[in-house]
C-alpha cells in the first residue's frame, strides 16, 4: 500500500476529467500511475491503448490494454490503429506535445507532470502549465494531486479509502514497491525515476 497515496489520487483525478470517455490513451501505461489509470478505466468499460517498452508488453496486455511500443517510429499511427481512430482522452506524464495527434478535436489531453531541464524543473513546469491552458481542439488539463490533497482533504481521503478497498479485494493491482537507498536515488544529478514495469521505486531511509 506504500505505493498508492499520490498515484491513486492522480489516477482518480485524471479519469474524473472526462468520466464518460470510451477510448483512452495512456502514454507510459506500464508506470505506477499509468497502470492504475488503465485498470480503473477498463473497469469502467473504456477501451485503453497504452505505450510502453517491450519489457512491459506482457503486463499491460494481461490487464486488457492495447499495447503500443513507445520506441516505434510510427507510434502515433499505431495508437490510432489500436484505438480505431482519434481517442477521447490522452494521458501524458512528460509534457509531450505529440500526444495531441491521437486525440479527437472535442477530446482532452490530461497532463500529470512535465519533464523540465536540470535545475529548472519548477520553472519549466510552470511554463508548461501556462502553455497547456492556452491550447484548444483538443483542450488540455493539468492534474496536481499534491494541490488537491491539500485543498480537498476529504475528497483525497475518500479516494484513498476506495482505492485501498479495491486493492484489498483484488479488484485493483497496486505497483510493487522496490526499496532503494538514498544514494541510489540520484543519477547524474537528477532524481531516478525508472523502474521495471509494474514497479515503483521507494527511497528507504534508515
Amino acid at each position: 500500500m506504500a505505493t498508492l497515496p499520490l498515484d491513486a489520487v492522480t489516477a482518480r483525478l485524471v479519469l474524473g476529467v472526462r468520466p464518460s470517455a470510451e477510448r483512452i490513451f495512456v502514454n507510459g501505461v506500464s508506470g505506477p500511475v499509468g497502470l492504475l489509470i488503465a485498470q480503473l478505466a477498463l473497469a469502467a468499460g473504456a477501451t485503453v491503448v497504452g505505450t510502453a517498452s517491450e519489457r512491459g508488453r506482457e503486463l499491460v496486455e494481461s490487464l486488457g490494454v492495447r499495447f503500443v511500443d513507445y520506441a516505434s517510429g510510427t507510434w502515433i499511427d499505431d495508437v490510432l490503429a489500436a484505438g480505431g481512430g482519434p481517442l477521447d482522452v490522452a494521458v501524458d506524464h512528460r509534457g509531450d506535445a505529440s500526444v495531441r495527434a491521437v486525440v479527437r478535436p472535442g477530446g482532452v489531453v490530461v497532463r500529470t507532470a512535465f519533464t523540465g531541464r536540470p535545475g529548472r524543473e519548477r520553472s519549466d513546469t510552470a511554463l508548461g502549465a501556462l502553455v497547456v491552458a492556452a491550447r484548444t481542439h483538443p483542450a488540455e488539463r493539468v492534474i496536481s494531486s499534491p494541490a488537491v490533497s491539500v485543498l480537498s482533504p476529504r475528497r483525497t481521503s475518500r479516494i484513498l479509502a476506495e482505492t485501498v478497498s479495491a486493492v484489498a479485494a483484488g479488484r485493483l493491482r497496486a505497483p510493487r514497491p522496490v526499496l532503494i537507498d538514498p544514494a541510489e536515488a540520484i543519477v547524474d544529478g537528477r532524481l531516478r525515476s525508472s523502474a521495471a514495469a509494474g514497479e515503483k521505486l521507494v527511497v528507504r531511509f534508515a
